[in-house]
């Protein structure tokens, strides 16, 4: 632990060595992230088909929906509070800590109710599909330990350790690829929701156990209360993280009421493939949101400037790459979770192009969130989202998942260049690596 302390507190936080230390750790640890999502998704598409894909996506979105208000934008802002409170001790540090995870842990239980005893109209009066209701109620009781196992993870980050914050995630689709595998090797069909319910339960409790060791934190002051001023300042960020789950998912919502399972399954795994650039760009915003928010509390912009452009360079040498990878070989891509899976090539091609300038446009998002700015941040990513959810309904009955991705594409790229444009009118500086400028002098 030690060892691990000083790796991660040695070298100044602006530099090009930390950030490529630092990224490239977390960048190995997405990736690993990455590719265990993509093993449990081949452990189900290869075995029982787009069908059951499509039933575990609508399944586990619900579960997403709700998670967003079990930790009602604490995690964001745990995040901040750790970084800033770090330097206060263990005292500091355990306060930060138990003030958040009671709401987090009362708000899951209440919504796992609810969604258990709303499981059937749910899945009939939403989404059409009476079917879908076991799986719901199995799905309820996810929610609690899928809640305090990204909270862990925010807590890891807020201490810049990058390796807690993604290895837990990691673990669970791993736990629950590897369950299917052993489930169809002895011939039987599993329950893939309760299955994930298995793993997750599993890696919530080790990132428990695990972050009480690494952080020392004392949980004797902790008791079950809702404190209202760390709502309020965590309302913006949940505002946020809800606007942008409708970006994210609005589009398999739209699906799953219009179109069959079938299609939701083709679709979440082009969306999924699609997110490989994207992938760096949450390995850099991992790392970077803390050093952003110290940064700026410490009034280092010069600093702040070359730490963001930094990162969009990283972003840019290697999601470019990788996109015109997707575009050249979108079916070969596709049919390795299945020969039925290539007919969604023409949506994989629109959807990697909105990654790619989601990756372009640089770490805007947790740039403008932790350095104050979540309010004007918020009202891009509604608007955006607005356009998201007009495109989805116009577009989805009449052209299917090809409509979805191009819905996806556009809100996109709108969020992402309007707020490049906003860092760069309050900051004066761009987000978005140009190959073409020469670096300043002692950057």
């Amino acid at each position: 632990m030690s060892f691990i302390r000083r790796f991660f507190n040695k070298g100044d936080e602006s530099s090009a060595t930390f950030l490529a230390r630092k990224s490239g750790l977390a960048l190995f640890f997405r990736f690993a992230s990455f590719f265990a999502v993509y093993l449990f998704t081949i452990s189900i598409t290869r075995n029982f088909g787009a069908e059951a894909w499509g039933n575990f996506t609508l399944t586990f979105t619900v579960i997403q929906i709700l998670a967003i208000f079990s930790l009602w934008g604490l995690d964001n802002l745990t995040v901040r509070t750790i970084a800033k409170t770090q330097t206060e001790g263990i005292e500091g540090l355990s306060k930060s800590y138990t003030e958040a995870l009671s709401p987090v842990i009362l708000f899951s239980v209440i919504l796992s109710l609810l969604m258990y005893f709303l499981s059937g109209l749910i899945a009939n009066s939403i989404f059409n599909k009476p079917h879908l209701a076991p799986l719901l109620r199995t799905g309820s009781f996810i929610l609690l330990p899928w809640s305090i196992m990204l909270f862990h993870s925010a807590c890891y980050r807020g201490l810049k350790h990058m390796t807690g914050f993604t290895v837990f995630r990691m673990s669970t689709y791993l736990i629950a690829a590897l369950l299917i595998v052993i489930a169809v090797l002895l011939h039987q069909v599993p329950n893939t929701v309760y299955v994930f319910l298995i793993s997750i339960s599993i890696t919530m409790l080790t990132s428990f156990i695990a972050w009480l060791r690494f952080s020392r934190v004392r949980l004797t002051g902790f008791k079950f209360s809702i404190p209202f001023d760390l709502l309020r300042e965590s309302t913006p960020m949940l505002i946020t993280g809800s606007v942008f789950f409708i970006l994210g998912w609005a589009d398999t919502i739209f699906l799953g009421i219009y179109k069959t399972e079938y299609e939701v399954g083709i679709y979440d795994t082009a969306f999924k493939i699609a997110a490989a650039p994207a992938v760096v760009l949450i390995a850099i915003n991992a790392i970077q949101a803390p050093v952003f928010a110290s940064l700026y509390h410490k009034g280092e912009m010069n600093k702040l400037r070359k730490s963001v452009e930094r990162s969009s360079k990283i972003l840019f040498l290697i999601s470019v790459p990788v996109t015109i990878f997707i575009w050249i070989f979108p079916e070969l891509l596709l049919g390795i979770f299945g020969k039925e899976f290539a007919t969604g090539w023409i949506a994989l091609v629109i959807l990697a192009f909105g990654s790619l300038v989601n990756a372009l446009t640089g770490s805007v998002g947790v740039l403008l969130q932790m350095t104050g700015k979540q309010t004007a941040y918020n009202n891009i990513v509604m608007i955006a989202a607005l356009l998201n959810i007009a495109l989805n309904f116009f577009l989805i009955p009449n052209y299917g998942i090809i409509g979805a991705a191009i819905a996806s594409a556009t809100s996109k790229v709108l969020q992402n260049i309007w707020a490049s444009l906003y860092v760069y009118k309050v900051y004066n500086f761009a987000s978005v690596f140009n190959p073409f400028k020469r670096s300043r002098k002692n950057d």
